[in-house]
């Protein structure tokens, strides 16, 4: 079990939209983690490759290329 202290103003949005959606607070707290975990997951990834391919002078290719290559111009 977990307690978090939320500013008033946020706490009475949450409770605001789980009333008009009936839906738990709970479910919407676990979602925004849920979303902000995988948003923090996805920038480290990008991070780490941005970081190797500096490392590795890798220019990586165009859009132009992307499309190209994976025939999106279609």
């Amino acid at each position: 079990m977990l307690t978090v202290d939320l500013p008033k103003k946020l706490e009475s949005l949450l409770s605001e939209l789980a009333l008009k959606t009936h839906k738990s607070e709970s479910y919407y707290i676990r979602l925004a983690i849920e979303s902000f975990l995988e948003d923090q997951k996805d920038y480290l990834v990008a991070s780490q490759r941005l970081e190797e391919m500096e490392a590795e002078e890798d220019d990586g290719i165009s859009f132009e290329e992307v499309v190209k290559k994976y025939k999106l111009d279609d």
